[in-house]
Order: structure tokens, then sequence, then C-alpha cells
């Protein structure tokens, strides 16, 4: 799988969590990827055309929301270790240029408080050494601002000509197109 279309998984609720785009009201303000060592993180403010509530409810709708994010091959929720805690399954499929990989996340996936949502990925069932992710939606206007944070660690080879400069561009590019997807799932519950 690529890290692009593993990024749009985490970021479209996982996944999320993880973002195919049409065009809405929504608009992403600032994308920031950066990179320490060994791990990736990503952080995105949006503003979202959709009550708090309703993108809440779009976020941890999993479901629905793998529809933001074309990588997502298949998504399953497991047994969870508590009840305020979903576990999900998830195979995302990443490609930069020639190199794809088929990658599994197994994250938990806890409603921290109305506006908080957070993943932890269990490395010893993924192919990575460590992710993490949370999505703060707050009050704005008539919609929502979604911040979004993910840092990942891949635990899987990636060629010496896909260098950290080529991940970071498509880490972008697949939080912007995320993004939009979410947009465009609220813009048709906004239709509804």
């Amino acid at each position: 799988m690529t890290i692009r279309k593993n990024i749009r998984y985490l970021l479209g609720g996982l996944l999320a969590l993880w973002f195919g785009a049409a065009a809405t009201a929504g608009r992403v303000d600032h994308v920031n990827v950066s990179k320490q060592k060994q791990r990736y993180d990503v952080l995105v403010s949006a503003w979202i055309d959709l009550p708090q509530p309703s993108l809440r409810n779009l976020l941890t709708d999993y479901d629905t929301v793998i529809k933001a994010n074309r990588s997502i091959k298949s998504v399953q929720q497991l047994a969870s270790p508590s009840a305020n805690v979903t576990r999900l399954a998830a195979e995302v499929e990443v490609c930069v240029w020639f190199f794809c990989r088929r990658l599994k996340q197994v994250q938990d996936m806890q409603l921290v408080s109305a506006g908080l949502l957070e993943a932890r990925m269990l490395p010893e069932l993924s192919d990575y050494k460590f992710g993490e992710a949370s999505w703060r939606m707050i009050a704005e206007a008539d919609g929502s601002r979604l911040l979004f944070a993910v840092s990942i660690e891949p635990d899987f080879w990636v060629p010496p000509l896909i260098g950290p400069a080529v991940i970071k561009r498509k880490l972008r590019q697949e939080a912007i197109e995320t993004v939009h997807g979410i947009e465009a799932l609220a813009a048709s519950q906004n239709h509804e």
C-alpha cells in the first residue's frame, strides 16, 4: 500500500481514518508534513460545512467515513478491549511511483469527548512501528473546524529512490484529498 493511501485512511477516520475530492463549501486552511528520524507527522486544519455534532457522527460512522478515501480497501470492526473503544482493522493500498504496498492497520478508536476522537495503532498487529492520530472538532460559524494530527512510523522497507521529500509530498496530497472526501460526505449529508 502506498503511504498516500494509508494517510487517507487515517485522516478519514481510519483509520482515520484516512481523504477523493468534490467541490463543497469546506476548505483546507493548513497542511504541514514533517519528518523526525523515521516518524512522519501530519497536521491539518480545515473548515467543514457541518455542525460539530454531525461531523463527530460522520467521523465515528466507520462504514460511511471510509468512502472519503478510495485507498481504503477494507475496514472491519474487531472485538473491542473496552466499552468506550472501537477496534478497527483496515487494509489500505499505498503507491508512490512504482512502489505499491497493501498495508494492515489495527487501531483502537476512542471518542474522548464530544469534540475529540483519538486513535492508537497496535504495532504488533500492523505494518507500522508506531501510529497515533487525533481529530479535534470545534464548532465554528455554521460549521466545524477540524484539526487533524497524525504521527506514523512505517515498519516496512521503502526504496531509497523514494526519499523523505517524496513521501512528505504524497502525505500532504493525501491529507488534502482526504479532507475533500470528508467535505463531500458532509455535503451529501447537508443535502439529505
